[in-house]
């Protein structure tokens, strides 16, 4: 029994026992918050719309010119297409009439909130999956852990890009805040559930 209390009392992290320091679950919770906080702050805001990028129309007629002038067009197209190319939101995308720009003071304030919380999370919950399956083999638990991020790493961003092609940044970073909303309710539901097996069998035990 003393070596059970012990064990438990080895525990300071989970935010367990009186005057511990932060959890891994609040700080799995802080780093959802501020992944939440970048992509609600990436969403479009204001009124200011961007450029919409018009295809000019060309004259498929080949005009009277010499063989020197048509070489020397030849040469000279591929120099000028780079510092010619339109520029702007495409005319085929048609969200981009209504859709207002995104900043770059939102696109860099996100990218750090997103780049600080995103690491966090991410290590969080690998922490406490570990801690949770506790002192035993944990190579298959970690193994559809890692399958099941590799997957969403692959499916994630390819319905993200259609969603946002199709609909534009509003629907796709929305979608993101929302799922991120669903994964906090989530953790708030089984959030007490969420401490190590140690201590979940040594309070039984007591």
């Amino acid at each position: 029994m003393a070596g059970l209390r012990n064990e438990s009392e080895q525990e300071p992290l989970l935010g367990d026992t009186p005057g511990s320091r932060i959890g891994e679950r609040a700080i799995l919770l802080g780093g959802l918050i501020v992944v939440w906080v970048g992509f609600f702050i990436l969403l479009p805001w204001g009124n200011q719309f961007p450029k919409i990028q018009w295809e000019d129309l060309h004259n498929n007629s080949i005009p009277n010119t010499t063989f020197g002038e048509i070489i020397i067009g030849l040469w000279k197209s591929p120099m000028e297409d780079d510092n010619e190319r339109p520029t702007g939101c495409s005319i085929e995308q048609a969200w981009c009439l209504y859709t207002p720009v995104i900043h770059l003071a939102q696109f860099l304030t996100s990218a750090v909130l997103i780049g600080l919380g995103y690491p966090v999370c991410n290590l969080m919950s690998y922490t406490l999956y570990s801690k949770i399956l506790g002192p035993k083999p944990q190579g298959v638990y970690m193994g559809w852990l890692t399958a099941s991020g590799s997957g969403a790493r692959i499916l994630g961003p390819m319905f993200i890009s259609q969603v946002y092609a199709h609909w534009g940044p509003r629907w796709a970073f929305s979608l993101v805040c929302g799922i991120i909303v669903l994964t906090i309710t989530l953790l708030g539901v089984v959030y007490k559930r969420l401490i190590a097996l140690s201590v979940r069998y040594g309070r039984i035990q007591e």
